[in-house]
Parts: structure tokens; sequence; C-alpha cells
């Protein structure tokens, strides 16, 4: 599989990285890449913390119950929007995110294809919805 070099967002001068797991953390700082100032949390509580002290353009989240974390992130902080990463299936997963706030959703293991795409719409105000979910939401009509 061809990984494609970090993320290129002019318009993106911040992004907030909250995954538990410090490989996965690491593996999105690298897609995102230096020029995008990732910061880093590993909770729900520290990326709550961290959007109170620092601006930030765009939250990726990939924390365990995105459900919990986008009612609380979007509470406090809505004018942020918050892309989610997950491993889990986008039918259930995917769904729930996006009526719940979500600016995007897509799969884990797509993440180094389709981050780029996703970061880039999400931050230019648009929501991102992988293709895989699409055909989900078009298959449900």
């Amino acid at each position: 599989m061809l990984v494609p070099d970090a993320v290129s967002v002019s318009s993106l001068s911040t992004v907030l990285i909250a995954a538990r797991r410090p490989v996965l953390r690491a593996g999105l700082v690298s897609l995102v890449g230096d020029a995008s100032c990732p910061r880093q949390a590993d909770s729900l509580d520290a990326a709550h913390d961290a959007l109170r002290r620092h601006p930030t353009d765009v939250v990726l989240l990939a924390l365990p119950d995105p459900a919990e974390a986008l009612r609380r992130l979007t509470d406090s902080f809505p004018d942020i929007p918050c892309l989610v990463v997950t491993s889990r299936a986008l039918r259930t997963v995917g769904m729930e995110a996006l009526t719940l706030g979500a600016a995007g959703v897509l799969r884990r293991r797509r993440a180094p294809e389709e981050l780029p795409a996703a970061l880039q719409t999400v931050a230019s105000g648009g929501r991102y919805i992988s293709p895989r979910l699409l055909r989900i939401l078009a298959d449900s009509l």
C-alpha cells in the first residue's frame, strides 16, 4: 500500500489528535505532518483541556467512545470540527457520529489514503463522508 506524504493543508494551522493509544497518535501525527502543528491528547479530559488552552482548527478524534467524546466536545466547542477516525463498523459508528455533529468519519485503516482529503474538507467548513460510509448511507435510502 502506498502511503501518501504528510497532509498539506495551508489554511490549517493547528490539529489536535485525540487517541488513547500512543502508536495510533504517532501514526496520525506522521500523516498530519509538522506543518499543521499537531497537538496530542490521550483521553477525552486531556482533549477538552487542550481545546480550552490552545486555538485549534480541527480535532482528529480516535478515542474508544466517539459518541461520548462528540457530545462533550461539540457542546463545549461547537465551532471546532471533529473528524472521527474509527476501527469500528461504519454502519453504526458513522451514522451516530454524523448525527452527533461530527464533521467527518473515516475508517482507521483507510486514514493514510483518506486523511488528506478529509482534513482539507473539514478545515474548509465542509463535511467528509468516506466513500464506504457514503455507500452505506445510499443503500439505507
